[in-house]
C-alpha cells in the first residue's frame, strides 16, 4: 500500500472487488432483458420456452454471460428451413450443417426426399441428441415443398413447409446493444470511487 505525502492511499483491492460486483449486478439485469427479447422474437414456442441465461464470472479478468437455447429447433427458428433458409452469408453454421445432415439427393436448399436407407439426424422434437430414421426412397430427389398430402379431414397441406428465418438472436442482440453500452458506462459514472480513498494523516 503506497501513501502519498499526506498519508492518503487508495484501497484498490476493495474498490476492484466492489466494482466487479457492480458490473455483475448490472449484467445480471441486462442478460435478463436480452433473454426476454429472445423469447419474444422466437417464432417457435418450444424455442422460446427453452431460452435461458447463465453468467460465468472468472475473477477480475473478465465477466462472461451466456444467453440462448440449446434446443435443436433454435437453429431452424433463427436461420429458417428449406428454400427459405438463410444462405451462408447470414448463417455461419450452414456449411457445418450441410456437411453433417445434407444428403446427396438435395441439390438446393429445398427440402428433398432422401434415397433408400437409414440416416441419422438431430432429434428436433426433443431438442437434444439424435435419432435414426429409415427412408423407402420412393420420393428420392423430389422437392417435398411442392408435394401436397391430405389428412383425415380431406384438407391438403405441403408435405414439407419451408420457414423464413426469424434471426431472433441477432435481432435481439442488436436491440439491446445500445442499452448494454449505456448501462455499463453508467456503472463507471455512478461508482463511488471516493469512498475508497483512505488515510489522511501525515507520516
Amino acid at each position: 500500500m503506497i501513501r502519498n505525502n499526506f498519508g492518503i492511499y487508495m484501497d484498490t483491492e476493495k474498490m476492484m472487488e466492489d466494482l466487479i460486483l457492480a458490473f455483475v449486478s448490472t449484467i445480471e439485469i441486462l442478460s435478463d432483458n436480452l433473454a426476454a427479447q429472445m423469447k419474444s422474437r422466437a417464432k417457435d414456442s418450444v424455442v422460446s420456452s427453452s431460452i435461458r441465461k447463465e453468467i460465468i464470472w472468472e475473477g477480475f479478468n473478465y465477466i462472461e454471460f451466456l444467453v440462448g437455447s440449446d434446443h435443436w429447433k433454435a437453429f431452424l427458428d433463427n436461420y429458417g428451413t428449406g428454400s427459405m433458409m438463410a444462405d451462408v452469408s447470414k448463417n455461419p453454421y450452414l456449411s457445418e450443417y450441410k456437411e453433417n445432415y445434407w444428403h446427396s439427393n438435395r441439390p438446393s436448399s429445398a427440402i428433398t426426399g432422401r434415397g433408400q436407407g437409414k440416416y441419422t439426424i438431430p432429434d428436433w422434437e426433443s431438442g437434444d441428441g439424435y435419432i435414426t430414421r429409415e427412408s423407402s426412397g420412393v420420393l428420392k430427389g423430389v422437392n417435398l415443398e411442392k408435394v401436397s398430402v391430405g389428412n383425415s379431414q380431406g384438407k391438403y397441406n405441403l408435405r414439407a413447409q419451408p420457414q423464413k428465418p426469424s434471426f431472433f438472436i441477432e435481432n435481439s442482440m442488436a436491440f439491446v446493444e445500445k442499452q448494454f453500452n449505456e448501462e455499463l458506462m453508467r456503472v463507471y459514472e455512478n461508482f463511488p470511487f471516493h469512498k475508497y480513498i483512505k488515510g489522511g494523516q501525515s507520516r
